[in-house]
Order: C-alpha cells, then sequence, then structure tokens
C-alpha cells in the first residue's frame, strides 16, 4: 500500500493511528490468498457458477449463517 493510500485511509478514519499498515509482496504470504480464493469461488457457486467451487475440491464445505 503505498504512502497516498494509507494517508487517504488515515484522514477518513478507516484506519485507526495506532495501526500500521505496510505492503508485503503477495509471494511472501500466499496463505493470505486463500481465503480470497474460497470467498470468491462460494460467491460464484451462490451465483450459480460452481467450476471454481468444485475444483476446491470435496474437503471444503460451505456452512451458511444469517446475520441479523
Amino acid at each position: 500500500m503505498n504512502t497516498f493510500c494509507k494517508d487517504v485511509m488515515r484522514i477518513r478514519d478507516l484506519i485507526p493511528p495506532r495501526l500500521r499498515v505496510r505492503r508485503q509482496k503477495s509471494e511472501a504470504e500466499p496463505l493470505i490468498w486463500m481465503p480470497d480464493i474460497v470467498a470468491g469461488a462460494a460467491s460464484l457457486a451462490e451465483a450459480g457458477q460452481e467450476r471454481f467451487w468444485k475444483e476446491l475440491g470435496a474437503g471444503v464445505v460451505m456452512e451458511r449463517c444469517s446475520i441479523g
């Protein structure tokens, strides 16, 4: 994340002043990708495009819950 983006986010109170934010190359933290991959596949599956969800394998289970 570049300095300009961090400054804008702080001005808009989107990140607290004491929180340190730094950008790291995605190759350095490959496990960060996993929640995004699963969430994207789940969203597409809900929309009727199940290809990516099926590619995740039988070990991945979707649990649905209602909030509110």
